[in-house]
């Protein structure tokens, strides 16, 4: 942990200096023998510059395309804007390329915190009685809190989420990586827990039958399962916060589908918070404050991403980015093993492993989707006025209205 902490304090020492160098174009390179590259900027491609917009909400971004204001869009399209820019009139002006399953994934975020108040002064009354939490004095976990998470495993159907929610653009993700993760995901990813596998597909008799053996139980006759006093509890009903972030459309109804049927199958309360993402972050990654979050994540090649359930990457108070707290020294000895392997065959097996004992033991990470992506672009250069000339000339009339040409399509990323 200190040497981790040591690497990344002398990163960003390291990008301080860089950013704080004036920075000059270079004429020409220079050789050991003190002579020079003489055909410098005397070949492509080269832009003289890249304007980066940012926007509140990825329909802001897609229609800010369709008004010919900025040319290429860094976000996979909804099926609506899919539909709408593959049919006229806006196919004429904008170009539609698919990249595949892209190098990202949403999941439902399960706090397994079950520690005392963290954050001084702020009211946290979730963490004393989370009965998908760990045991905080002894430092295991409680075969009661495995057993409520896979129940909470049991209710999210991927087929509907991708099907009706993202309407068919996406795979469903039943573990930690993804397909264009390709030999690290394990080959038994999508086979049932039943016949052997890691997939733990909806199965609402089960997951109740799980509860019920587990002593979450109705004891009031209200309709609502009781959180059992022999762990913790005073007999009070189950209550589960959930934030659902309201900014991504797809995530939110996700979330309102999953806390749906949370309380239609498991019979246990979900308090729903449809917040928006500054509210999101500080609530659920900074203060920690929640049973359930609508999570997401991009990635890359390496499967590297799963040092996020490492419990080096837990601390309070502040930012971390295991606010689930999946804390298994098991796991963290598989995790490194992969990280530090020799070659890349030890790495692929330690990802199966990491993948089984994960899985075996439904930690904080409820996988659900990796979105299927198309991303758009404009046909020709807008200079960002739809590519009608401005004048006073601004230096840019004279690209305005050009085609693009050969743009890279890369698998995994898209054109961006």
């Amino acid at each position: 942990m200190n040497s981790k902490k040591v690497i990344m304090v002398m990163i960003l020492m390291a990008l301080m200096v860089l950013v704080s160098l004036p920075i000059a174009p270079v004429a020409a390179w220079t050789y050991p023998d003190l002579s020079e590259d003489t055909v410098y900027e005397k070949f492509g491609p080269r832009v003289d510059r890249i304007y980066i917009r940012l926007f509140e909400s990825e329909s802001a971004e897609w229609d800010a395309l369709k008004a010919g204001e900025i040319d290429i869009t860094d976000w996979p399209l909804s099926k609506a804007y899919l539909d709408e820019f593959t049919s006229p009139p806006y196919n004429e002006s904008i170009n539609v390329q698919y990249y595949g399953a892209e190098l990202g994934y949403f999941v439902i975020d399960i706090n397994n915190d079950n520690s005392p108040e963290k954050a001084p002064g702020y009211p946290n009354p979730v963490y004393k009685k989370n009965p998908a939490g760990w045991d905080q004095q002894n430092g295991l976990y409680k075969d009661t809190a495995t057993e409520f998470r896979k129940a909470l495993w049991r209710v999210l159907d991927r087929e509907y989420v991708i099907t009706e929610i993202w309407k068919g653009l996406g795979y469903p993700m039943t573990t930690l990586m993804i397909p264009p993760h390709g030999d690290y995901l394990h080959p038994d990813a999508y086979k049932p827990v039943e016949e052997g596998g890691l997939y733990w597909g909806p199965d609402c008799e089960n997951a109740t039958a799980i509860l019920d053996a587990a002593g979450f139980v109705d004891t009031d006759g209200d309709g609502w399962r009781n959180f059992p006093e022999e762990l913790g509890g005073d007999g009070e009903n189950i209550v589960l916060i959930f934030y659902i972030r309201e900014d991504h459309e797809e995530r939110r109804l996700m979330g309102l589908k999953y806390a749906e049927w949370v309380e239609n199958c498991l019979h246990i309360q979900v308090d729903e918070r449809v917040k928006d993402r500054r509210t999101c972050f500080y609530e659920v990654m900074v203060y920690k404050n929640f049973h359930l979050y609508t999570g997401g994540w991009g990635l890359g090649r390496d499967p590297d991403h799963v040092v996020l359930y490492q419990s080096y990457y837990y601390w309070h108070p502040g930012f971390c980015y295991n606010y689930d707290r999946v804390n298994d020294t098991t796991f963290d000895e598989y995790v490194d093993n992969m990280i530090f392997a020799n070659n890349r065959d030890e790495a692929v097996y330690w990802a199966h492993k990491c993948q089984e004992y994960f899985n075996r033991h439904v930690f904080g990470a409820l996988f659900a989707v990796c979105t299927a992506g198309y991303k758009a672009w404009y046909r020709t250069y807008t200079g960002g006025t739809a590519g009608s000339p401005v004048s006073p000339d601004d230096g840019e009339n004279q690209y305005r209205g050009l085609n693009w040409t050969h743009l890279v399509n890369v698998g995994a990323y898209g054109i961006d």
